[in-house]
């Protein structure tokens, strides 16, 4: 009997040990949970940012600190938590993924800051306010539901729909993730590899068989972001990030189609422009982003003040 004891307390200092050791390994690489999300009860968008300040360090794996300041519109707003909107502004409103929420960078070094700085350091009249509303995670359906209410709520005088890689595909089902009750919160909060099960259990079919979008989905999707924008008197900008692929749609021929206005971004997702791991800009990345965006940011701005009140897409195409 002494000996069966012996050998079981031998095993569970051997599991505590190995547990210890994997959460070690586990906290090198693994991100602090995600804070600066919450449910959102639009059934197309399923969650959204919650006010309020938040230091991360990415979504699962681990990159630079960073703090997301959220504001009461559940955007992104300056690290100084000054959230105004004045009348008198030139406003460019951003919606999209993380690579336009910004994920790894502060606010002040993502590219719709640095794309306003610019512009108002040229002396752009009225002052430019980048309001950048775009959310980690979501896919074009979501960022489609996205637009249309921060159409209504800001009026911009340009919309500018930046798409990537999987935008295309169903969307991430992150509010799965949230904890259901305070004590779920703290495992997820201190234990890591309580985080990566979390993690795994419903992301990971997602992301390694992702579902395409019905096609019909896609055509409407840009539609109802088109109509929104015309009953706002916005301009429309869609920026391919990347090629967007999906089985069965051509989303440049689409746009060009509907005559929309689109560009593509050159390839910036080097090494040197990105985070390891998970591969989003860092802030040389952003920097070089907005230096190439910014000149037809602008372009884009005059067309816009020239119409008359601001209505309508030229479409130009991918140049």
């Amino acid at each position: 009997m002494k000996r069966a004891v012996t050998r079981w307390a031998g095993f569970a200092i051997y599991l505590l040990a190995l547990t210890g050791l994997l959460e070690g390994l586990a906290r090198l690489v693994i991100a602090r949970p995600v804070e600066y999300l919450e449910p959102d009860p639009d059934p197309e968008l399923l969650y959204r940012l919650k006010p309020g300040v938040t230091m991360a360090n990415g979504t699962l794996f681990k990159i630079d600190d960073f703090r997301v300041v959220v504001g009461r519109q559940h955007c992104r707003i300056p690290s100084d938590g000054i959230e105004a909107f004045p009348p008198d502004r030139t406003r460019i409103l951003f919606v999209g993924d993380s690579f336009t929420f910004s994920q790894g960078v502060d606010f002040e070094r993502a590219y719709p800051w640095l794309i306003q700085e610019t512009l108002n350091a040229q002396g752009w009249s009225p002052p430019v306010q980048a309001i950048d509303c775009a959310v980690d995670g979501y896919n074009f359906t979501q960022i489609v539901r996205s637009a249309e209410q921060r159409l209504e709520t800001f009026r911009p005088d340009l919309l500018v729909v930046p798409l990537f890689l999987n935008d295309l595909n169903e969307p991430f089902q992150l509010q799965k993730m949230f904890p259901k009750s305070d004590a779920a919160a703290w495992f997820i909060r201190h234990v890591r590899l309580v985080r990566l099960a979390v993690v795994l259990k419903h992301a990971l079919a997602d992301a390694v068989q992702p579902v395409p979008l019905a096609p019909a989905v896609i055509d409407r999707g840009v539609d109802r972001i088109l109509a929104a924008a015309r009953a706002t008197g916005t301009r429309v900008l869609f920026l391919l990030l990347s090629d967007v692929p999906h089985p069965e749609v051509d989303l440049p021929a689409l746009l060009t189609q509907k005559q929309a206005d689109w560009l593509r971004l050159p390839d910036f997702h080097t090494p040197e422009l990105t985070f390891p791991r998970n591969g989003h800009w860092n802030p040389r990345g952003h920097a070089r982003v907005a230096d190439w965006l910014t000149p037809r940011i602008a372009e884009r701005l005059e067309a816009a003040a020239g119409s008359p009140g601001r209505t309508g897409q030229i479409p130009r195409g991918a140049p």
